[in-house]
């Protein structure tokens, strides 16, 4: 588990941790604090040496306390997404849930298009 304060675009600092279940959960660092919410992932053993281990998104929101959707594009999913530890992919949006609960809804779409553009994430093989 780790934590860390990271400086939003333009809503201050919020606390960001990750916890030991592949999930990182982002909080206000007010007092008391509040949730402002998480990106859960679910880690992916690779099958030999050319498959690397990786992380698939399977649910994140960002809406902010009471769900205002005040801490969206700003900077804290991408924050959280170059912290991964291995390479992070998301499912294609093509109105599907996985197995794995994963899909992409609201602003999850766009957002894994930024990152997979920027090249910080990946398609999920075979989605594509």
């Amino acid at each position: 588990m780790s934590t860390w304060i990271f400086t939003t675009k333009n809503k201050g600092d919020v606390q960001i941790e990750w916890t030991d279940d592949d999930e990182a959960i982002v909080r206000t660092v007010a007092t008391p604090p509040e949730l402002i919410g998480s990106i859960t992932f679910r880690h992916i053993e690779g099958a030999d040496s050319h498959d690397e281990d990786h992380f698939v998104v399977t649910n994140m929101y960002l809406d902010g306390p009471n769900g205002s959707g005040d801490y969206r594009k700003q900077g804290i999913g991408q924050e959280i997404i170059s912290s991964a530890a291995i390479p992070v992919t998301f499912h294609v949006d093509d109105g599907n849930r996985r197995d794995d609960g994963g899909h992409l809804t609201g602003d999850g779409p766009g957002f894994a298009r930024r990152m997979v553009a920027k090249g910080l994430a990946h398609w999920e093989e075979g989605d594509e």
